[in-house]
């Protein structure tokens, strides 16, 4: 099986320095080179998460990449073109991102973030990991209402080519902090998309009145002066000149003669805003906080957490965040990954059981591959004699199967029932959401109690 792509693409003469640099990482890393047109590198790296063995072609004409080919020589491989494909364009493109890196300039870039609660919580900490970030809530009126938005901020130190480039590290970063944060609280977290949405007020004139009203959605940041649709092209200053634009930088359009191949589409880019305003803010925005946080506990939180309830930040949230940074790599690829679902699962899918659930299976079970287990050896390794592994069973064999591969809704989204008084499967199966939630939850706490932050799990 194998791929070929041309490029006829102007590169600078390091580029195959950088390619193998890249792959010098990866297993059994050999490169063949002729001259200096030619080269044949050979490697072995996970696709669909069996090892191939690898041969990557790369023809060289007039300091142009010509063509690459990819290979794969496993004799029994289950991958196909698209698999090679996919992942010859990701690395490429990871060598090209350094193409015309000459210099390059500090950034914090802030990203906008937000969670439901009836109250927000206290929090505006300096975290060393990764990258230097700080993590900051938006102090906003308390709400008797479990679905009041409330905002976080991230801001990111980094370097970057320019403001472009440092949006886009930043992005990536805040969004895995998220995914961090939202395991250690028990709280989803989601970035900020403007829409317009309808709204209801009291018509002021006639107080026995209400009125549908249109507005836009979105957050206005008065310390740095912005205005936030999104944490990419829909942040702006309030003094940009074209503040009006929907969009701010560069917008790439794309002209499309054949609907069926997109492939093979013009793109023309388009600069709507010169973005001098955006780039001189986050230029000189620094990470720094005067606050003394007032911790209401020690240690992670098992119990699940209602959004009608305080949020209780541990104190152990640094040596949380430096304990991810100790993880083997491919412990931290599968925390990353349970991460970001267990966030999915409390916010794209809280509206449906289903989908929480289902979504926090996976979660656990993509956790388990950090140690070569399947889902059941993971939740008995980690639960204890108070899990219900017979109920964990029915999690991932009826709820999280079921849903993915047939479409099941186990807890009765589309068949709704509002005669409660006569409805006798609903409390049993609110008790079954929240015994399967705790114990999901308990099992990814030890784990992280274990191998993050090396203290005693709870028995």
């Amino acid at each position: 099986m194998k791929f070929i792509k041309e490029y006829n693409l102007k590169i600078k003469k390091t580029f195959t320095k950088r390619l193998e640099d890249i792959l010098a990482l990866k297993k059994d890393h050999t490169i063949i080179s002729p001259d200096l047109t030619h080269y044949t590198l050979f490697f072995s790296d996970s696709i669909r998460e069996d090892l191939e063995n690898l041969k990557l072609e790369i023809v060289l004409k007039n300091e142009s990449l010509e063509t690459i080919e990819i290979e794969s020589l496993n004799e029994a491989s289950k991958i196909n073109e698209y698999d090679l494909k996919i992942y010859l364009l990701e690395l490429i493109d990871k060598v090209l991102q350094d193409e015309y890196v000459e210099k390059t300039n500090p950034y914090v870039i802030r990203n906008y973030y937000s969670y439901y609660n009836s109250s927000p919580f206290d929090l505006d900490i300096i975290i060393n990991s990764y990258n230097k970030i700080r993590i900051q809530t938006v102090s906003l009126p308390s709400k008797q209402e479990p679905l009041t938005e409330q905002i976080l901020l991230i801001d990111v130190k980094l370097e970057a080519i320019n403001l472009k480039h440092a949006q886009s590290l930043a992005y990536t970063i805040s969004k895995n902090t998220c995914a961090f944060l939202s395991v250690l609280l028990d709280v989803g977290f989601k970035e900020i998309n403007s829409t317009f949405k309808c709204f209801i007020r009291k018509d002021s004139t006639n107080q026995n009145n209400f009125i549908n009203e249109r507005y836009r959605t979105g957050y206005i940041d008065t310390t740095l002066g912005l205005l936030v649709k999104d944490n990419m092209q829909g942040t702006k200053s309030f003094y940009d000149k074209n503040v009006d634009k929907f969009w701010t930088g560069s917008v790439a359009s794309f002209l499309i003669t054949n609907p069926t191949d997109f492939s093979n589409a013009t793109e023309l880019i388009e600069q709507l805003t010169d973005n001098l305003e955006l780039d001189k803010t986050f230029r000189e925005l620094a990470i720094t906080s005067q606050k003394k946080n007032s911790f209401e506990r020690d240690t992670i939180d098992y119990q699940l957490h209602f959004p009608n309830s305080i949020i209780s930040v541990p104190s152990c949230i640094r040596n949380y965040f430096k304990g991810i940074k100790t993880l083997s790599e491919k412990e931290f690829r599968y925390f990353l990954a349970a991460s970001r679902l267990y966030n999915l699962s409390l916010t794209s899918c809280k509206y449906s059981v289903s989908m929480e659930i289902s979504y926090k299976v996976s979660s656990i079970e993509t956790l388990a591959k950090s140690e070569g287990l399947h889902f059941g050896d993971f939740v008995r390794k980690y639960g204890n004699n108070q899990i219900d592994y017979d109920l964990l069973d029915y999690c991932y064999g009826n709820i999280r199967s079921g849903h993915f591969h047939s479409g099941v809704f186990c807890f009765t989204e589309y068949e709704i029932d509002l005669c409660v008084e006569f409805n006798n499967t609903l409390k049993e199966k609110i008790d079954l959401m929240i015994k399967s939630n705790s114990m999901l939850r308990y099992c990814f706490i030890n784990w992280i109690n274990i191998n993050i932050l090396h203290v005693e799990p709870l028995n």
